[in-house]
């Protein structure tokens, strides 16, 4: 368990409404008292659709009146035995209080209270969930475990992992310290394990931001001092070929919704191409070290260079060997960018310089596009926009914008969210 001292962290208040706030406020000796029930008449209340049931199946879980979350609105979900709690994962709760989380029961995984922790396997019988800020105010409600012989393994270092990993960059944009745009976004909207075949148990940890899927392949992995541990999900390579990945060398077809937009404002209205339509041109590059990058990418898939677009000054500024796609100037400027991060160094927070992408494409993943001019909607207005695609994410350049956000990550998360699981 980790044991901070705060007093040098910016973000801090951004930084205890996450998804595993609990790890950390627990080290400091806080007690979870939770209250109210399942059936409460008034006050925040939950309601289990499914109340019995073997470890790994579903779960899920709904809640009204739930404003107890914090002002981000972060709910975590926690299974209780006796008066120690473990990790299921964590979803948003509107600002109406609805609330909605579907996730497997882990079989096991690490326990804690206060500043106690253990490894235990979920017993059969009763247990206890539990929805809140654990730290402060939860309901509850009870699920009759009848089986525990399978599901995920819910390890604290896995979690507290995917908080540093927002914490590093994200907690100064969050706290304004910084004028810069969001890597990940400023919340997790939806953690939980999702299946896959290559990971312990076939099952992995991940979580959701606007602008990525951070995920932990293997919680039993060496997590100190591994850029690893911490991945994001090739989620727009899913995308480009409709193709879900459950492991390592597995997929399966996306049998999901419409044509996903890569960029802007997600209405019918925004015109930008799909990412089907970027799977058109995954083998095209027309360009060369140091050309204007002019080309304009229709909605269907056609290509035409238009010398109205050199005004903007954008080149080719580099080319990635691996792919033979070259990276648009202001997108390679920012992936070498270096500014204030937050680290852990002993038990103290501190602020200091450094890259924001060290190694340089473990956040982005190798670019699979060229870079292209669309006209996508951003906040209702037609602007001209670049959009270039890597395995992971997306960058926008959008030369209108204010300096500082005029390149951008794409929501990526938030679009493969929607994607794979709907409109939910």
């Amino acid at each position: 368990m980790i044991s901070p001292r705060h007093s040098n962290l910016p973000g801090l208040n951004r930084f205890k409404q996450l998804v595993v706030l609990t790890l950390l406020t627990l080290s400091l000796g806080l007690a979870l008292q939770p209250f109210g029930t399942a059936h409460a008449q008034s006050g925040p209340s939950i309601e289990l659709v499914n109340d019995e049931g073997p470890t790994g199946d579903y779960i899920s879980i709904t809640g009204s009146n739930l404003n107890i979350c914090g002002d981000t609105g972060e709910c975590q979900v926690a299974l209780k035995v006796g008066n120690f709690y473990m990790l299921i994962g964590g979803a948003y709760a509107s600002a109406a209080g609805e609330f909605a989380f579907t996730g497997p029961l882990p079989r096991a995984g690490d326990f804690f209270i206060g500043t106690a922790s253990k490894v235990m396997d979920v017993p059969t019988g009763p247990v206890t969930i539990v929805v809140g800020n654990l730290s402060e105010r939860t309901v509850s409600a009870t699920y009759t475990v009848t089986d525990n012989s399978d599901g995920p393994y819910s390890s604290t270092t896995a979690f507290e992992a995917i908080v540093f990993r927002w914490l590093h960059t994200d907690s100064l944009v969050a706290d304004g310290a910084v004028k810069r745009s969001w890597l990940w976004g400023p919340r997790t909207f939806y953690t939980a394990f999702e299946p896959y075949k290559d990971s312990p148990d076939g099952w992995r940890l991940v979580s959701y931001y606007d602008k990525a899927r951070m995920e932990v392949n293997d919680y039993s992995a060496e997590s100190i001092n591994n850029p690893y541990y911490v991945s994001n999900g090739l989620l727009v390579k899913e995308m480009v070929t409709n193709q879900i990945q459950m492991g390592d060398r597995s997929f399966e077809e996306n049998s999901g919704s419409g044509p996903v937009l890569p960029a802007g404002d997600l209405t019918g209205a925004n015109r930008t191409p799909p990412y089907a339509v970027y799977g058109q041109v995954l083998d095209r590059n027309d360009n060369s070290n140091g050309s204007i990058v002019n080309e304009y990418l229709f909605r269907i898939g056609n290509v035409e260079a238009m010398d109205t677009y050199n005004k903007y000054g954008v080149t080719a500024g580099h080319r990635v060997e691996q792919t033979g796609h070259y990276i648009a100037s202001p997108f390679w400027n920012y992936l070498n960018t270096t500014g204030p991060v937050v680290d852990l160094y002993g038990q103290e927070y501190l602020t200091h310089n450094a890259r924001l992408f060290d190694p340089l494409f473990s956040a982005t993943g190798l670019p699979i596009t060229e870079p292209y001019w669309t006209t996508t909607m951003v906040g209702g207005v037609n602007k001209d926009v670049v959009v270039q695609l890597f395995e992971r994410r997306v960058l926008t350049y959008t030369p209108s914008n204010s300096a500082g956000f005029q390149v951008e990550m794409g929501n990526v998360g938030l679009q493969y969210f929607l994607w794979r699981y709907g409109q939910q």
